[in-house]
């Protein structure tokens, strides 16, 4: 249910004399229609840094924040790997398909490949291999961050939840004005794209929190996205420090976490 429907069931009540009741309606939205979806976050990982988003729960429980892990390279998975992934799983994080060997549709078509070709060799057999190993992916995130109108056509109805792009900031388009990142509840989409807060990616802590204040109040969800989390320095690294303080924020402005296939 969208906003002006929600108005309107509103509007409809009162005309019927039971404005008493318009309490019970947001808290048991069972009775009579679901309260509006609440504004948030969607921390997304990429790639297969299993033991490091494993090193990771402490922080992510003090906060009661979930997440969703995009992993590739799958054949390359230890079976201690694919452990600690299920019990991520059973802690109510998300795990998602980030393409059994990370192949770019954009390089993949370059090359002289299709659609066709890329799906049944990097999408199908991820899922495949996830499913066999116990686990039942709803959401898709392209490697290197590119796709086009082609393969999300092919590659959606494959998922239940969404497909997950890239957008990045400009020195005149920071966090807070960059809407591609922000998944609207009024407007939902099946193609979200993140921003990534990878230290390379220069979103600073501050343009986070900025961010963050507009989820708040324009009750979207800002889509964030990162790799490998530790205070070691590196290209793709987020820094531990940048991450809790992101979970700070959220829980401060009394923002939801939420899962990629959450976002639908």
């Amino acid at each position: 249910m969208n906003r002006r429907q929600f108005l309107a069931s509103i509007c409809s009540i009162a005309v019927a004399g039971t404005v008493s009741a318009l309490p019970n309606v947001w808290q048991y939205g069972s009775l009579l229609l679901s309260p509006p979806k609440k504004g948030g976050v969607a921390i997304t990982l990429d790639d297969k840094n299993v033991d490091e988003w494993y090193s990771i729960r402490p922080l992510l429980n003090k906060y009661d924040a979930k997440a969703t892990f995009f992993v590739s390279n799958l054949k390359k998975l230890t079976n201690d790997e694919v452990a600690k992934l299920l019990e991520l799983r059973n802690e109510g994080h998300e795990i998602g398909v980030h393409g059994l060997e990370h192949l770019s549709v954009e390089e993949f078509l370059k090359t002289g490949g299709t659609v066709e070709e890329y799906v049944d060799r990097e999408i199908k057999p991820a899922i495949d291999f996830m499913t066999k190993k116990g686990f039942k992916p709803n959401s898709f995130a392209y490697p290197g961050g590119s796709n086009t109108p082609a393969s999300d056509e092919a590659i959606l109805p494959l998922f239940s939840g969404p497909l997950r792009d890239t957008a990045y900031t400009e020195p005149d388009k920071r966090a807070k004005s960059l809407n591609k990142v922000y998944f609207d509840w009024d407007n939902p989409s099946k193609l979200i794209y993140g921003l990534g807060i990878d230290e390379n990616y220069g979103n600073t802590i501050d343009e986070l929190k900025d961010g963050l204040r507009r989820a708040f109040d324009e009750r979207k969800v800002l889509v964030l996205y990162a790799h490998k989390p530790t205070e070691e320095p590196g290209k793709y690294h987020l820094p531990l420090h940048k991450l809790e303080v992101i979970l700070q924020t959220t829980k401060d402005l009394g923002l939801t976490f939420y899962r990629a296939s959450d976002l639908r």
